[in-house]
């Protein structure tokens, strides 16, 4: 995607969200932008010149509308409301656990909502928080040589990331808590780092606000998603909507205060994803998170992959209709398929499968 791609696709998600005003460390003056009845504010114009009207709100408001990948070809907001935030907040300070003696180290992009943690959690104990470098967040041999200083009690980072710098030399010590999230954590590496350091394994989409489910690795034990976390409920379901026995394979449904308003200015999406179901009696609001999952004996959960078209891959949600419908929309292409496989050099990537239209050529 070239730079008026770029530009052209943030104007669509800025229009969607109905944002009012862009901070922008440039200028966000083009003729892009012109078309669009947003303000454009320089951070170097934050002075008092600047007058930011304070917006009444409740807990139940969106505190952020986050934008995720879509089956149609166009991603989708979800909107997240204050108190799902609090929640999440006040949970992982419990467990995974941070206190104001902690420093966390991040490293994640702040259009990956795992951010939040890195940037928020540490505010609301009196903890620390040190933004990793760019340098340090493309090269794992920086990053390990950041990591060996010792001072950096928290980490947070998808399984790729931390396969890449196991690559790079990173050797797990005591004093350091590792969060791996946002694609499945394989046995080997979870091995690796739990040998000789505090690993823990977390599960959440973005619609349940980042992380529901926690899990305290243990060396040799199989790979869980754990239990959920504070004011939360995790239902493994089957096709009737029927609570399935432990051991038996249904959908993860989750409810709580962690769930998303819905999808912005979506909802027909809203209503697909989130519904309401009777468990044991009682009416809940859950949201469908397409994952399959078993209840292990001691009520632990473990995900045994989609059953639709969605992937992980390097931290991120990718619908692979959304890519498909993409590259059908060229009139060079008849038909596309996507699937994501493993490279030669062992890394996950993204492989399209097109056919020309007729008369087309290829390149």
């Amino acid at each position: 995607m070239d730079q008026s791609d770029q530009a052209t696709q943030q104007c669509n998600l800025l229009q969607v969200a109905g944002a009012r005003a862009v901070i922008s460390p440039v200028s966000t003056h083009s003729d892009l932008m012109a078309g669009l009845n947003i303000a454009a504010i320089d951070p170097a114009d934050l002075d008092d010149s600047v007058k930011l009207e304070p917006h009444a709100c409740d807990t139940a408001s969106a505190a952020y509308v986050i934008f995720t990948s879509g089956s149609t070809g166009a991603p989708k907001g979800v909107a997240v409301p204050h108190r799902a935030v609090s929640n999440f907040l006040t949970s992982m300070a419990d467990k995974p656990g941070f206190t104001a003696e902690d420093k966390i180290l991040s490293v994640t992009t702040v259009s990956f909502d795992i951010a939040l943690l890195e940037l928020f959690l540490p505010l609301v104990v009196g903890g620390q928080v040190e933004i990793a470098s760019r340098d340090q967040v493309v090269n794992a041999f920086a990053l390990v040589d950041r990591l060996a200083k010792a001072d950096v009690t928290v980490m947070q980072a998808t399984p790729t990331l931390w396969g890449m710098l196991q690559e790079a030399g990173f050797k797990p010590r005591a004093g350091l808590k590792m969060l791996a999230g946002g694609e499945p954590l394989p046995r080997d590496l979870a091995t690796y780092l739990s040998d000789s350091g505090e690993l823990w394994n977390m599960y959440g989409p973005t619609e349940t606000t980042i992380w529901s489910s926690v899990s305290h690795v243990q060396n040799g034990a199989p790979v869980t998603i754990g239990e959920p976390i504070a004011n939360t409920q995790m239902y493994v379901l089957d096709d009737r909507d029927a609570l399935c026995a432990p051991g038996v394979v249904g959908e993860l449904n989750i409810g709580g205060d962690g769930l998303a308003i819905g999808y912005h200015e979506r909802p027909d999406l809203t209503a697909a994803a989130f519904r309401t179901v009777r468990i044991a009696g009682e009416i809940q609001r859950l949201y469908r998170t397409g994952d399959l999952a078993v209840r292990n004996a001691d009520g632990s959960l473990t995900l045994l992959g989609r059953r639709d078209g969605q992937v992980k891959l390097r931290g991120f949600r990718i619908e692979l209709g959304e890519i498909e419908a993409r590259l059908r929309a060229d009139a060079a292409v008849a038909k596309a398929a996507v699937a994501l496989k493993t490279a030669p050099s062992g890394m996950d990537c993204l492989v399209a499968y097109v056919v020309a239209a007729p008369d087309e050529t290829m390149d």
